[in-house]
């Protein structure tokens, strides 16, 4: 199990884990869904600031570890910083996809 993320097993139709941090003064938490017929995607909840930024790419790294695309929910996020923007802009051009985003926060991704 790499840095928290499992491997998938055959006919396992997700493996779950996260890591959780306490940023923002807001509780942070990225579940990890690995689906062994499609990509990772990490189901990101609470804040993105700097303080989290170091759990997030731990994260991000171990799942490009398993050689899949990745996508990031941003679904259940309720803060997002200059610090933690940038960071989620410089993965855009990594290959990682977003989805889940607020109108407001794919503008920003976008104009970052």
């Amino acid at each position: 199990m790499p840095d928290g993320i499992p491997t998938a097993r055959p006919n396992d139709s997700r493996n779950d884990t996260s890591v959780a941090a306490h940023c923002l003064g807001v509780f942070v938490r990225i579940l990890t869904r690995i689906d062994p017929a499609g990509p990772v995607t990490l189901l990101v909840s609470g804040g993105v600031d700097a303080p989290c930024i170091a759990d997030f790419d731990r994260t991000i790294s171990a799942a490009r570890r398993l050689g899949k695309d990745i996508m990031v929910d941003l679904s259940e996020v309720t803060v997002i910083d200059r610090f933690g923007l940038q960071y989620l802009f410089d993965l855009t051009n990594t290959g990682v996809v977003f989805v889940g985003c607020l109108p407001h926060v794919r503008r920003w991704l976008s104009e970052a």
